[in-house]
C-alpha cells in the first residue's frame, strides 16, 4: 500500500482543488447575475441583461480549471503505472474503497484511465505498451484540453464584445468578433498538427518489434485507437 498511498493523498488534494473551481464558477455565476440585477433596477432596463452573457466564458474557463487538474492527476498516476511502481486495478480498489472520497466523482475520475482489466490480466502488460498507452493517451488529453482553451477565449471575447456594444450603444464594435472565426481557424491548424504527430507517434509504437496490438487496443480508449 506504500506506493499507494502517497496517490491517494495526492487524489483527495485533487478533489478539493476542483471543488475550488466550482465555488469560484458558483461566486462568479452570483456576482454577475447579482450586478445585472441591481443594475437593471437602478436604470429601470432590461439592456444589463446582456451582463449574462459573461456567464458562458466563466463557465468555460472552469472547465479549462478542471481539465488542468484532472491531467496532472492523470499523468502522474500513468507514470507511476507505466514503469510497473502500480497496478491501475489496485488503486481503483484502494480509491472506490475509501468512503471519505466522493465515489461518484471518484468514478467519473477513474473512467478517464486506461482500461487494464484485472490484476493478473493487467500485470502481464508489458512496459512497452504501458508507455505507448500513457504518451498516447496523455498527448490526447493536452489535446483536448486546449480546445477547451479556444473555447473560453472565444466565449470570452463574444460576451466581451456584445456586453461593450450594448454598454456604448455602438454595433460598430460587434464586428471585432469577425477575429473569432481566425481563432479558431488558428487552433484548428495547430491541433492537427499536434494530433498528426501524436498518430505519427502512435503509428511507430505499433510498428515496434513484438508490439501486441490487440492488448494495446483494449486498453486505449476505441475513438483514438484505429
Amino acid at each position: 500500500m506504500s506506493d499507494y498511498r502517497p496517490l491517494i493523498e495526492m487524489t483527495s488534494k485533487v478533489l478539493i482543488k476542483r471543488t475550488n473551481c466550482f465555488r469560484i464558477l458558483v461566486i462568479h455565476i452570483i456576482l454577475i447575475s447579482l450586478g445585472v440585477l441591481i443594475t437593471a433596477l437602478l436604470v429601470m432596463g432590461i439592456w444589463p441583461a446582456i451582463g449574462l452573457l459573461l456567464l458562458i466564458p466563466g463557465y468555460s474557463l472552469f472547465l479549462v480549471c478542471d481539465s488542468q487538474i484532472l491531467i496532472v492527476w492523470r499523468t502522474q498516476i500513468l507514470n507511476a503505472w507505466k514503469t510497473k511502481a502500480i497496478d491501475l486495478s489496485a488503486l481503483r480498489h484502494a480509491l472506490t474503497a475509501n468512503k471519505a472520497l466522493p465515489q461518484q466523482t471518484i468514478d467519473a475520475m477513474l473512467e478517464t484511465l486506461p482500461e487494464a482489466g484485472e490484476l493478473a490480466a493487467e500485470q502481464s502488460i508489458s512496459k512497452q505498451i504501458r508507455l505507448a498507452a500513457t504518451d498516447i493517451l496523455t498527448a490526447h488529453s493536452y489535446t483536448q484540453h486546449y480546445e477547451l482553451i479556444r473555447n473560453a477565449v472565444a466565449h470570452a471575447a463574444i460576451a466581451a464584445t456584445l456586453s461593450w456594444a450594448v454598454l456604448i450603444q455602438s454595433w460598430t464594435v460587434v464586428l471585432a468578433t469577425a477575429a473569432v472565426p481566425v481563432l479558431f481557424i488558428a487552433f484548428e491548424l495547430f491541433n492537427r498538427l499536434r494530433r498528426s504527430k501524436i498518430v505519427e507517434r502512435e503509428n511507430r509504437y505499433r510498428a515496434s518489434e513484438n508490439f501486441d496490438d490487440l492488448k494495446y487496443c483494449q486498453i486505449i480508449n476505441s475513438q483514438v485507437c484505429k
